[in-house]
Formats: C-alpha cells, sequence, structure tokens
C-alpha cells in the first residue's frame, strides 16, 4: 500500500514539476511519510522512475498486444493500436505528462535505456500491425508507415494532456486510421 502511494505522489509531483526538480523530500510530504519510510520502498528515487517507468509501461505493452492479438480482425488493428495508445493518456495522465514535458537528455543513462527497450517494444508491435493491415503496400514503406503512426501519438497525446483538448478517442482513432 505505501510503495503504491509513493509511486501515485510522485507521478503527480514529477508531472508537475519534473523529475529532476522534485526530490525525496517533497515525495514523502506529500505521502505524509517519512524519508525512513520512503527507503523502505525505494533505495532512491531514481530505482522508483525505474519502476514507475516498468510499471506503467508494462501495461500499456500488455494492453496493446491484447489489442492487436491474432484473435482481432486485421482491418481494426490500427484502429485498436491508437485506441489502446489514446485511453493510456488517459489512464495514466500524470504518467505520460512526465514524458511529454520531460526531455529525455535530461533523464540518466539508465532510464534513457530502459525507454529505448520499450519504445522497441512499441515499434514492433506497431510494426507487426502494418504489416497485417497493409499487406497491400510494399513493404519498403512499413519503416515510414510505423514512424508516421509513432509520431502521432505523441503529437495527439500533447494536444489533450497539456492543451486540454477536448477530443473523443472514437473520433479520433477513425481519423488517425
Amino acid at each position: 500500500m505505501k510503495k503504491q502511494l509513493i509511486m501515485e505522489k510522485a507521478v503527480q509531483l514529477f508531472a508537475e514539476n519534473g523529475i529532476e526538480a522534485t526530490t525525496v523530500q517533497q515525495i514523502t510530504e506529500k505521502c505524509g511519510i517519512s524519508k525512513g519510510a520512503f527507503y523502505l520502498s525505494f533505495k532512491s528515487k531514481e530505482e522508483l522512475v525505474y519502476e514507475l517507468v516498468d510499471t506503467y509501461m508494462k501495461e500499456i505493452i500488455a494492453d496493446l498486444d491484447q489489442s492487436v492479438s491474432d484473435e482481432q480482425s486485421d482491418e481494426k488493428l490500427l484502429y485498436n493500436y491508437y485506441y489502446v495508445m489514446f485511453q493510456a493518456f488517459q489512464k495514466h495522465a500524470g504518467f505520460a505528462k512526465i514524458f511529454l514535458k520531460e526531455p529525455l537528455t535530461e533523464i540518466n543513462i539508465q532510464l534513457r535505456k530502459q525507454m529505448e527497450t520499450y519504445t522497441h517494444q512499441l515499434n514492433a508491435l506497431c510494426f507487426s500491425v502494418v504489416e497485417r493491415q497493409y499487406k497491400y503496400v510494399a513493404k519498403k514503406f512499413y519503416p515510414d508507415i510505423v514512424f508516421l503512426i509513432q509520431g502521432l501519438i505523441p503529437t495527439y497525446g500533447q494536444l489533450f494532456l497539456m492543451d486540454h483538448f477536448s477530443v473523443s478517442l472514437e473520433d479520433l482513432c477513425r481519423a488517425t486510421v
């Protein structure tokens, strides 16, 4: 329970102030716990950040994997992919805001590598969607299509998370497909 509380409050603070600007002291004050209680759950702020990334990204990738599984109709794959990604932005708005606001150049190398691993998994899932849904398109264009799909996601995320643009997920997914 305490670990979950720390993670939830840390996401709020990181989304508001950024990872670097948020201190363990601020996190413990927001949680109403001592620093000792924090360090019983996490060895450091960096460990907390790594666990946050793992927790959220594993959930998002599992949801994506299920939404584009072999049981899904090929013509709905890209819609499903977008829907899960945009829904994740809404469900995990604080977490998403962190990475929309926080330049990766300011985050340490280990976290950057961790994010690259998840980005690779997202790209592989997206590539499988393109292969199945766009069989009629020359394979040489698949990387370009993946690039376009993946590029739209943070742009739209910025619109409805940071700019508070109201949007229907269904309409957005249909339009982007």
